[in-house]
């Protein structure tokens, strides 16, 4: 029997459990770290400033392998809207000195909520959007959520300056949750957030029905379901095969620490095997560069919509909280994350990651029987695997850092 490990999905974090007195260098930072490393970049930076990632500032390669005592650091990305500058900072949480802060120069960090609900109030005041809903037969404009996406790089004059992103409307009426099954096609506002202007608006297909079914995705609304298959208890009577010591998993003969990033989402780190009497490095960090999720219509509402999941939106951000038997088997252990707000305050995100020993398929070896053409495969026993799951919520979810507050009326 070979064990194997299985790495699912991308959004991890800490465990639930209390931290050493010395945490390990690759250890996330705690809400006790968040907090202090916001306190010390906010008096360095503009009160406009608002906080995009706050994340653990990874001491070198050489200094983690060599077990060379290094200081607890925190990194963190500002926004200032006011300035339209981005900001990197480097606090250190043993001096409580700042160590690093610098301007980032033609660069503009993750979407966040907060400009979708600035892109929501220029566009609603913006006469051609108002004429456009009444066109589609939409007298309330409470009825509709404008969700804010990147809007790429075309070199368009206006959008050099400033940060711009692309404002699309979704009809909402009846306290919808599921918006994106009511798409008001055609209507597209260029928005530059920084100069409060519209620098395009785009105003076609009117002909076009907004779908106004209920179109949500909860069970109460897809009735009548099918039956329920049999039941199926997933059970480990000795418990977890896997143990946590210190943050690192040890499971057979394998070991790795996880993290929950703001942007990357599940980073793997020191993963290695144990190997005649020594630990063999396997990896040392491994995480998703991204996520690309290219639409592929060239119509003028959609060319422009190719999402990069992790570098403009964040998994670790739009990490959701997993239900064991739902999301995870129901023998899971599940361990919470903690993320940062704009402000910089810590932000819990319970149930984040789940830990569990599974099944995986079934390895087959091939025989040929002499003197006969026929072939057969036997089947051996079915090996275990340590697997993570973790979530970054669904497409529904991850439009809260998309979609904006309704403007009062």
């Amino acid at each position: 029997m070979r064990p194997a490990l299985i790495i699912l999905s991308a959004v991890l974090v800490s465990c639930g459990t209390a931290p050493p007195t010395a945490p390990h260098p690759l250890a996330p930072l705690s809400a006790a770290e968040i907090r202090d490393a916001a306190q010390l970049i906010r008096a360095r930076v503009p009160e406009t400033a608002r906080f995009n990632i706050v994340a653990l500032d990874e001491p070198p390669k050489e200094i983690v392998l060599r077990q060379i005592p290094t200081p607890r650091r925190a990194f963190a990305i500002l926004y200032d809207p006011e300035s339209d500058r981005t900001i990197e900072a480097v606090a250190n949480l043993a001096t409580r000195h700042i160590d690093r802060l610098q301007a980032i120069p033609n660069a503009q960090p993750m979407l966040t909520s907060e400009d979708s609900a600035r892109a929501d109030q220029i566009v609603r005041a913006d006469a051609r959007w108002q004429l456009a809903m009444e066109a589609r037969g939409i007298r309330d404009p409470n009825n509709v959520v404008i969700v804010a996406w990147t809007a790429g790089y075309f070199d368009i004059p206006g959008t050099q300056q400033g940060r711009v992103v692309r404002a699309i409307p979704y009809y909402s009426a009846g306290n919808t949750q599921n918006y994106y099954a009511h798409p008001i096609e055609g209507v597209v506002a260029h928005v530059n957030l920084t100069t409060g202007s519209v620098l395009e608006f785009l105003d076609t297909d009117r002909g076009v029905p907004v779908p106004r079914e209920p179109a949500e995705l909860a069970p109460l609304f897809n009735a009548p379901l099918r039956l329920s298959p049999a039941p199926l208890a997933i059970t480990q009577i000795a418990g977890p095969g896997f143990r946590i010591e210190n943050g690192e998993v040890r499971w057979q003969k394998w070991r790795f620490r996880y993290a929950l990033h703001p942007r990357e989402g599940l980073v793997l780190y020191t993963v290695g095997y144990e190997d005649s009497g020594r630990v063999r490095p396997v990896l040392y960090r491994g995480s998703l560069s991204e996520m690309v999720v290219p639409y592929g219509d060239p119509s003028g509402g959609w060319f422009f919509r190719n999402s990069f999941d992790a570098g403009e939106l964040g998994l670790g951000l739009n990490a959701a909280p997993l239900k064991p038997g739902v999301d995870c088997p129901q023998n899971c252990a599940v361990f919470d994350a903690v993320m940062s707000d704009p402000e910089g305050r810590p932000v819990p995100v319970p149930r984040a990651i789940a830990l569990t020993s599974a099944m995986v398929a079934s390895p087959g070896s091939m025989t040929t029987r002499p003197g006969a053409r026929a072939t057969w495969c036997s089947v051996s026993s079915p090996p275990l695997a340590t697997t993570i799951t973790a979530s970054t919520g669904s497409s529904t979810r991850m439009a809260a850092s998309k979609c904006a507050s309704r403007s009062p009326e």
